[in-house]
């Protein structure tokens, strides 16, 4: 969660990421309350990863000439690796699209 607010030291929206669908305080012990916000989170995630990733502007938005794909995101494999990660952060810090 600290990620995600920190995102605009990135050039991002923390709004993206910090939705109304990761309040903690809303969902108490009621298993389909937490299995909504494991999935919020879980999509945030993948969201700020992408975004990390590959950038948040799509090249043909700007000019219809760009012939720039952009790089595919395994997010499958990226979610096993933050799951098992002692550091889910800087997993996803190496990311970044300068980094890489």
């Amino acid at each position: 969660m600290k990620l995600f607010g920190a995102a605009a030291s990135e050039g991002l929206r923390p709004s993206d990421y910090l939705t109304p669908a990761l309040d903690i305080t809303a969902v108490s012990n009621d298993p389909a309350k937490l299995a909504a916000l494991e999935t919020a989170f879980s999509a945030a995630t993948t969201r700020y990863a992408t975004h990390i990733y590959t950038g948040r502007v799509e090249p043909l938005s700007i000019d219809a000439n760009l012939d720039i794909q952009p790089k595919q995101l395994d997010q499958s494999a990226l979610m096993l690796e933050l799951a098992t990660s002692d550091d889910p952060a800087a997993v996803l810090g190496e990311l970044r699209a300068d980094s890489s």
